[in-house]
């Protein structure tokens, strides 16, 4: 959130859209779930679009050659194709601007950041994708990417 504070309207007509993880937390009472619960909580009001995003390869494959990463230390990640340093986070958050950037220009996430089919041939697409419904996805008011 750039020039933006969390207590103002989104103004002049700006569009922010904000991704969230939706990471596997093991308790509804956890602080990192009452921290998003409090940020969705006050952004939503002011005009922020809010989406949660599949982390599924996001602290696994390079943002910027699309290559898995190795992790020579605890939260440090090591890109051979790119001969390039990345925090976990850091590299998973570049990842999660991909997956959202995906979904606004093509409609689907990227091919390098979607699990594999069942078939481990190829990776796999939302009904959506191929032209149908998807039922039992996520609700109106909560959209995961």
């Amino acid at each position: 959130m750039v020039d933006e504070s969390m207590g103002h309207r989104l103004s002049g007509g700006k569009q922010v859209i904000v991704a969230i993880g939706m990471g596997d937390f093991s308790s509804a009472k956890s602080r990192h779930v009452m921290f998003i619960r409090y940020l969705i909580r006050k952004l939503r009001p002011l005009g922020y679009t809010i989406v949660g995003v599949n982390e599924y390869f996001a602290s696994k494959k390079c943002p910027c050659c699309q290559e898995f990463v190795e992790m020579p230390a605890m939260r440090r990640l090591y890109c051979r194709g790119c001969n390039k340093w990345y925090h976990r986070d850091v590299m998973a958050a570049d990842n999660m601007v991909n997956i959202v950037r995906g979904y606004l220009e093509h409609d689907e996430r990227p091919a390098y950041l979607k699990p594999p089919s069942k078939d481990k041939n190829t990776p796999m697409k939302r009904k959506a994708d191929e032209g149908g419904t998807s039922r039992g996805g996520p609700s109106k008011s909560r959209k995961t990417l």
